[in-house]
C-alpha cells in the first residue's frame, strides 16, 4: 500500500523584509539573500547607494555571526 510522506519539512529560511517600507529617492532596492552553514538563512530587502553598500550593510548586521555565514547573495530590483 503506497502512503503519503507525512514528515515535517522545517522551512530554515527566515523573511525579514518589511513590506510596508518603501525605497527612499535617490537609493536602490536591493534584495539579500544570506544562507549559513547550518543550511538556515534569511532574505531581505536592503535600501542602499549601491551594490557595496549593501554588502557592507549585510556584514555590519550580521558581523556576530560572521564566521557562519556560507555566501550572500545580493539581487539589485530595476
Amino acid at each position: 500500500m503506497i502512503t503519503p510522506d507525512k514528515r515535517i519539512i522545517e522551512n530554515k529560511r527566515v523573511d525579514l523584509t518589511d513590506y510596508s517600507a518603501k525605497c527612499p529617492k535617490g537609493l536602490r532596492e536591493f534584495f539579500v539573500i544570506i544562507s549559513f552553514v547550518d543550511e538556515s538563512g534569511c532574505y531581505f530587502d536592503a535600501f542602499c547607494s549601491s551594490r557595496a553598500t549593501a554588502l557592507d550593510y549585510v556584514l555590519n548586521r550580521f558581523y556576530d555571526c560572521k564566521d557562519y555565514i556560507k555566501y550572500i547573495s545580493i539581487t539589485d530590483y530595476e
